[in-house]
């Protein structure tokens, strides 16, 4: 019976702490094609394959019902390398089915212009650039990508110095025009790995 009602709890804190929005999932299964497309189209190597993403460590401030249900400390994040992009499984980062969608296209379009090695930051901010200069298109979604995920970005008030540092950081590149420069990470004593901060769903 004790072992019973310890397994509910934990079902019960775990669902609580759970900040996707699992009614407003798309899967990687069901956009394949169009991500397959859309990277080959954006100059994406062709010997990359696109597979689902392993859990990986994460980085971010975590709210009293993530520390107490022991999560939000792991999830599927894009990875690119010489043979695969890796891709999250299932998107449901934002409460809106399409954007989720656009998410994944967003994603593909970023690896097909990502230039491997480099700072974290500055690479990404560059390779958006070339992703919106390969697909003028995409600009529109992404800058309603961009406005949902600030809006769930940490608010850096209520962080501590380092962690305040390193997110504004972060909120001030998703926040400009990228322009094909890279962001000047002035200041830090080291690179921004992205572990220092909450993940950045669209990089």
């Amino acid at each position: 019976m004790e072992a019973w009602i310890g397994e509910q709890w934990h079902r019960l804190i775990t669902r609580a702490a759970d900040r996707s929005h699992a009614a407003h999932a798309v899967s990687l299964g069901s956009v394949q094609r169009s991500v397959e497309l859309l990277f080959r189209s954006a100059g994406g190597a062709p010997g990359v394959r696109v597979v689902p993403a392993a859990p990986a460590r994460i980085g971010g401030p975590r709210d009293w019902l993530q520390r107490l249900a022991g999560t939000g400390q792991r999830a599927a994040v894009s990875q690119l390398d010489a043979e695969t992009l890796a891709l999250p499984p299932v998107i449901a980062v934002f409460d809106d089915a399409a954007l989720n969608r656009d998410l994944y296209l967003w994603l593909a379009a970023l690896a097909a212009g990502h230039v491997p090695g480099g700072d974290w930051l500055p690479a990404n901010v560059a390779a958006s650039a070339e992703a919106l200069r390969r697909c003028p298109g995409l600009r529109p979604r992404w800058q309603r990508l961009c406005a949902a995920h600030l809006a769930q970005r940490p608010a850096v008030a209520g962080l501590d110095a380092v962690a305040a540092a390193a997110e504004a950081l972060v909120q001030t590149a998703l926040r400009q025009e990228p322009v094909g420069q890279p962001l000047p990470v002035a200041n830090a004593a080291r690179p921004l790995r992205p572990t220092d901060v909450a993940p950045v769903w669209l990089w």
